[in-house]
């Protein structure tokens, strides 16, 4: 028989590429990049539920908006209903709040204003201007100084970072 590589998850591995991501049965050659996401088994997968739209929600380390739920608690990612949402496992979650625009929120802070930027405490009052800047990107647009390195999700970087590379 045939040799194979090792198990991984569900699959087994080609002979010489290693398990980079178990829970989703992902082999790739030794030493390149592999996605972070937790795949769940066919039994394990129910419909997502809305996250609750309290203010103050507390997601990972992160705390929502009042018109955001938590949708990945493991990150601390919360987003406004039905917009899309990573299922990505971080086993250490970041120590910083949401992305917001162009600005990156401080732990503890929520994305009040995206088109801006402007970062708030849970509570605290925004601003609900319009800032126009960037190009469009899917359903978004991007702040100045981004660009669209994702249509189908609306997701804008800066030149050089990295990009979830998913499907919406």
């Amino acid at each position: 028989p045939p040799r194979r590589g090792p198990q991984c998850g569900p699959n087994r591995c080609p002979l010489g590429e290693t398990c980079c991501n178990p829970s989703c049965g992902i082999c790739t050659p030794p030493g390149k990049g592999c996605i972070k996401l937790l795949c769940r088994s066919a039994e394990e997968k129910e419909p997502r539920q809305e996250p609750s739209l309290q203010l103050g929600t507390k997601c990972g380390p992160n705390v929502c908006a009042s018109d955001e739920g938590c949708c990945n608690e493991s990150c601390g990612y919360c987003r406004k209903p039905g917009k899309a949402c990573t299922e990505e496992f971080c086993i250490n979650p970041p120590k910083q709040g949401p992305r917001c625009g162009p600005t990156q929120c401080a732990a503890g802070e929520t994305c009040c204003n995206e088109s801006c930027g402007y970062c708030t405490k849970p509570g605290q009052g925004c601003t609900k201007e319009f800032c126009a800047g960037g190009p469009t990107c899917g359903p978004k647009q991007c702040a100045v100084g981004e660009v669209c390195c994702n249509d189908s999700c609306g997701h804008c970087a800066k030149p050089g970072q990295a990009c979830t590379m998913e499907l919406c």
